[in-house]
Formats: structure tokens, C-alpha cells, sequence
């Protein structure tokens, strides 16, 4: 009959000795600045490089949601280099984030160390399955309280809210129904997105499509 041998007693830590870093705490320590990347189940998974396209989409919601949001005051909106805490072994660069005003203080040095409340990935050939399934649910699982999804090469866009409460374990993430042919966003108050006009070639203004959106109030 095997046998298990007992595990040796570990030699207490002396009261004086620094605290063994976590896999994302190591992650954020090393990992080069301005370099794009994920920490997925403790392993750093770098993004080389990007299509043309991914970067024209990336700038105009960038300049959309920036604007938009700093105009109105409801808080501040990052690009694809502000890493999001989501446990000891994962961290998540969105594409685009978007925290309130009132949550700003869940920014530290490099990072958001709570879940933000709108995270936006831009699906590209390298990460589909990433964007899709093991962001999705880690987002999902922490209560990021809305998701939204968008490949430009299948001109797909999908967009989820929590249903549950965000912030927090135990929501499930749904598929938002459009309003008139145009998505409307909880987590950015006021703001809206016409889904066909993300894969017009060539993109409509950002700025003309700002000007539009705030015109609306």
C-alpha cells in the first residue's frame, strides 16, 4: 500500500522577515513599464504587438469615453496600461477603463487595486480566447459591473452588465439589449454608442462623435 510522507514542519518566520511577495505583487514589480500584458494564473502573458486597426479602434473610444467623462465630471477613463487587480494570481490590462469619480481612490502607483467600473476589451487574433472566456469570467467574478466586448475583424460587438452586485463576488454577467439600434452604458451615465459605427471604414471623427454625444445633454 503507498504511502504519504508526512510533510516536514516549516521552520517559523522570523517576526523581522520581509513577507514573500505575491505572484501580482512580483508582476507589477517586474513587469516592464509601457509594455502591455496580463498576469493570467500567475504567468505574464506580454502582447508584442497590434493591428492597425485595433489601434484606430482603441483611439477613437479612448478619445469618446476621455472626453466624455472628464466633460461631465463623472470620473477618469485609462488606456490599456493601467493593470486591474482581480487576485493574488491575476491581473488584467483592459483596453479601456473607466472608474467614477467617487471610487478614484482605488488607484494606486500602477495599478486599480478594487474592481473598475467598466472595462472594455478590443478582441485581437492572440487574445480572443483570453478576451472572451478568462477575462470575461474574471471580470465577471469580481463584479466589474459592466463588460464590453468588441472585435473589429468578425465586426461583433457584445456589451454585459452585472447582474448582481457590483464590486463583488456571486453577479453574472448579461447581454445588453440595444435601445433604437444603440447601446446606452450604466456605468458611464449619459453616455451611448451607435455598435455599427465602431466598424465603419474609414471611423467616423472621434471628436465630431464627442461633440454629437455631448450635445445630447
Amino acid at each position: 500500500m503507498p504511502t504519504t510522507a508526512a510533510r516536514p514542519a516549516s521552520s517559523p518566520r522570523p517576526a523581522d522577515a520581509p513577507r514573500e511577495m505575491t505572484p501580482y505583487e512580483r508582476y507589477l514589480a517586474v513587469f516592464p513599464d509601457g509594455m502591455k500584458g496580463d498576469l493570467i494564473d500567475g504567468n505574464a502573458i506580454i502582447d508584442m504587438s497590434t493591428s492597425v486597426l485595433h489601434e484606430r479602434l482603441f483611439k477613437f473610444l479612448l478619445i469618446l469615453l476621455e472626453g466624455y467623462v472628464e466633460e461631465k465630471g463623472l470620473g477618469e477613463a485609462f488606456g490599456s496600461r493601467t493593470t486591474m487587480r482581480v487576485d493574488d494570481e491575476n491581473g488584467y490590462e483592459p483596453d479601456v477603463l473607466f472608474i467614477r469619480a467617487d471610487r478614484l481612490d482605488i488607484l494606486d502607483v500602477k495599478d486599480a487595486k478594487a474592481p473598475v467600473d467598466l472595462a472594455v476589451e478590443i478582441v485581437s487574433p492572440s487574445s480572443g480566447t483570453r478576451d472572451r472566456e478568462t477575462k470575461f469570467e474574471g471580470y465577471e467574478r469580481v463584479g466589474v459591473p459592466e463588460y464590453w466586448l468588441i472585435d473589429p475583424v468578425r465586426r461583433e460587438a457584445a456589451f454585459y452588465r452585472l447582474d448582481g452586485e457590483p464590486y463583488r463576488p456571486g453577479g453574472t454577467y448579461r447581454a445588453v439589449a440595444l435601445v433604437d439600434g444603440r447601446f446606452e452604458s450604466e456605468a458611464v451615465a449619459g453616455f451611448h454608442l451607435d455598435p455599427q459605427s465602431l466598424f465603419a471604414d474609414p471611423l467616423p471623427s472621434a471628436f465630431g462623435a464627442l461633440r454629437d454625444l455631448l450635445g445630447d445633454g
